[in-house]
């Protein structure tokens, strides 16, 4: 097999606190690595230079995929690997080499990103995304959310790689203030390319992927009334397909924290009769049922739950599905399910916060022989939440 030179390429701007980390996840991947700056005034430039990066001193237009091909007009190698500063690239560099060597009409990889997210934004999920790419074969489009698009059909799917050759891990959620400000940010190509949009005559499905793409950005800068409108705008244009499916959800989520749970169980209904896949759309609606006291409803809903994907292919993790059956089997009196349940969200999946507690009041009253068992347990892997819950107890 012919060796295939891979390169990393980034755009960035102000990106020194990450920029470190990022590369030096990618160096044992590739050959080269590429670093096009757009504008930055810290020391950005500076560290990518001392770690050995390619740096071009780019300009920045509110455009991504703009900027995404401009930097890779820089790119000697023959495959990318496209990624951000504030993610970073895991897996075994030796078996992700070996597996592009042996490609021979293949363009396009898709790799898991996994998005490392704080629980009050909603948690941990995974997404399969196309970020390894043949260099020639392949460009950017879109001002904002942009995605990689094959300049000639290849008649070839995009190849999947396995979670342990390589994977991205997106560290750009866990702070709702930078979120918003990337959110805000957002919100304004999203109008200015929406503007030239309605201007230019664009197909009705542009139009409305990019509205769509607004109302995401409208919910990350916390305007969720706009986003309503927006979303609810999708829907009374458009009654199926993938955009619809994304503005139900999204709007079906917005209801639920709102405490709308009639119009949450309705959207459901909604969601079912468009797909055959219904689990997510079964877990909204469980919660939705809780809102109302209708616990042996939402038992109902939840309990034959696997795997939740919604119409995004965001993967959420079996923990926050594990959570959601335990408060629920505890919420319909069956105690023994709640246990076990709450059991391998904490212990198997780390999600002790706001559950610890929980589950020491069912043990207690269920199993009370158990209940040292647990406090030990407990204090010997989550001594702060365990102090926090001791804590109240005193109080």
């Amino acid at each position: 097999m012919t060796r295939k030179s891979l390169a990393a390429c980034l755009i960035v701007k102000n990106e020194e606190t990450h920029l470190r980390d990022c590369l030096d996840s990618v160096r044992p991947f590739v050959d080269e690595i590429v670093v096009y700056d757009t504008g930055s005034t810290d020391a950005t430039v500076e560290v990518a230079k001392l770690l050995g990066a390619k740096v071009v001193l780019g300009w920045w237009n509110d455009d991504f995929a703009a900027a995404r091909n401009r930097a890779l007009e820089h790119v000697g190698c023959d495959w990318v690997v496209s990624i951000d500063a504030d993610e970073l690239l895991e897996g075994n560099p030796s078996e992700l080499r070996s597996q592009i060597d042996s490609f021979q009409n293949e363009n396009l990889l898709s790799l898991t990103v996994r998005y490392k997210c704080a629980d009050e934004i909603g948690g941990d999920y995974d997404s399969p995304v196309i970020r390894i790419f043949r260099r020639a074969s392949s460009s950017w489009r879109g001002q904002i959310h942009e995605e990689l698009i094959e300049n000639e059909a290849s008649h070839h799917a995009p190849r999947g790689l396995d979670f342990e050759v390589a994977h991205i891990l997106d560290l750009s959620y866990q702070d709702a203030k930078s979120i918003a400000a990337k959110a805000t940010r957002n919100i304004a190509i999203c109008e200015k390319e929406l503007a030239t949009l309605v201007s230019s005559h664009a197909g009705d499905l542009d139009y409305y992927r990019l509205k769509l793409q607004l109302a995401r950005s409208l919910i990350g800068a916390n305007r969720s009334d706009d986003a309503i409108d927006a979303l609810l705008e999708i829907k009374e244009n458009l009654s199926e397909g993938i955009i619809w499916q994304i503005a139900t959800e999204f709007l079906a989520r917005i209801y639920l924290g709102r405490g709308y749970a009639e119009a949450v169980i309705s959207l459901a209904q909604e969601l079912r009769s468009a797909s055959p896949y219904s689990q997510y759309a079964d877990w909204l609606a469980a919660q939705a049922w809780v809102k109302l006291g209708g616990f042996e409803q939402a038992y109902r809903l939840v309990t034959p739950l696997s795997l939740l994907i919604d119409s995004q292919m965001h993967i959420y993790g079996t923990g926050r599905l594990e959570e959601t059956k335990g408060l629920i089997c505890g919420l319909s009196n069956r105690v023994d399910e709640a246990v076990d349940h709450l059991w391998s969200a904490i212990f198997d999946h780390g999600l002790a916060s706001g559950n610890l507690g929980i589950l020491f009041g069912l043990v207690r009253e269920s199993h009370p022989g158990e209940l040292d068992r647990l406090l030990k347990l407990a204090k010997d892997r989550f001594p702060e939440e365990f102090e926090l819950i001791s804590g109240q107890g005193k109080g």
